[in-house]
């Protein structure tokens, strides 16, 4: 499980980053989403720091925090919207 025990402080803590940085951490708050399994909730965010211009998003390919939400169907869209899509294959 993503808090290993401690979901009271693990939801504490991420309440506090969007309080504090929601205006200018969507993607990190997009990836913490991601990673406790709530693909919704990490779409959302997502958008907003497109609509933010969240400079997070420039290695939204890589961040391995976000790597779950490549099966869903949501992800090709969205990588489309932003200009980018997932390389396939050998360079």
């Amino acid at each position: 499980r993503f808090a290993l025990g401690r979901e009271s402080e693990s939801d504490a803590a991420l309440g506090g980053l969007i309080r504090d940085w929601g205006d200018q951490a969507a993607c990190q708050i997009a990836e913490a989403y991601s990673f406790r399994g709530k693909p919704d909730r990490a779409f959302e965010w997502l958008e907003r720091a497109y609509r933010q211009r969240d400079t997070g998003l420039a290695d939204t390919l890589v961040r391995p925090l976000l790597a779950p939400l490549h099966r869903d169907e949501r992800w090709e869209a969205f990588l489309g919207r932003m200009g980018l899509r997932r390389r396939e294959g050998p360079a």
